[in-house]
C-alpha cells in the first residue's frame, strides 16, 4: 500500500541494514514498483535475488553476499 517511490526508499534502506547473508522479502502489488527495483538490485553487486508472481502481485526474496544460498 506504499506507493512505489516511497517503497523503494523504504526497500534500500532495509537493504543497508541488512547483514551479510541476511534476507529480506518484499512484496510489491505495483508492476512498475516491481520493475524499478528489480533493476536497482541488478545493479547492485553484492545482492542476489528471486522473484515470484501471485495472485497479490510479486515477492521479491532479496540475499546479501552473492555466494549465500536464495532466501
Amino acid at each position: 500500500g506504499i506507493p512505489w517511490p516511497l517503497s523503494i526508499l523504504r526497500c534500500n534502506r532495509g537493504l543497508n541494514e541488512m547483514p551479510p547473508g541476511g534476507c529480506l522479502r518484499v512484496s510489491l502489488s505495483d508492476r512498475d514498483a516491481k520493475d524499478n527495483l528489480t533493476a536497482l538490485l541488478t545493479a547492485m553487486e553484492n545482492y542476489t535475488f528471486r522473484l515470484e508472481e501471485n495472485e497479490a502481485g510479486f515477492t521479491l526474496h532479496i540475499r546479501r553476499g552473492i555466494d549465500s544460498p536464495s532466501c
